[in-house]
């Protein structure tokens, strides 16, 4: 009777144990930095991206992107057109 009581401890004991890696194996899973996308876990410590953990840019990020870009293309055409126009005016004025 006492060797079947220290039985079943034991096998409640190793269940309590399955049970307790389940749940934290199960933690682990659900918190990790890949499958909640942690950005700071995309970056080394010497702030490289690590390929194998980008999932991409954000909506927002790509429309910081955009924006600059637009930014940058109508600074050009502000600084360009009228040295374009100065020159075709200065050609027309030989002609």
């Amino acid at each position: 009777m006492f060797q079947a009581n220290e039985t079943k401890i034991r096998e409640n004991q190793r269940k309590a144990r399955e049970t307790e890696e389940k749940l934290s194996e199960l933690a682990h899973m659900t918190f990790s930095d890949m499958l909640t996308e942690n950005c700071s876990a995309v970056l080394d410590a010497r702030h490289h991206i690590l390929v194998d953990r980008w999932k991409g840019m954000t909506k927002d990020q790509l429309a910081h992107i955009r924006q600059q870009q637009l930014f940058q293309i109508n600074e050009r055409q502000v600084y360009t057109f009228p040295s374009v126009y100065l020159e075709f005016s200065f050609y027309s004025n030989i002609f």
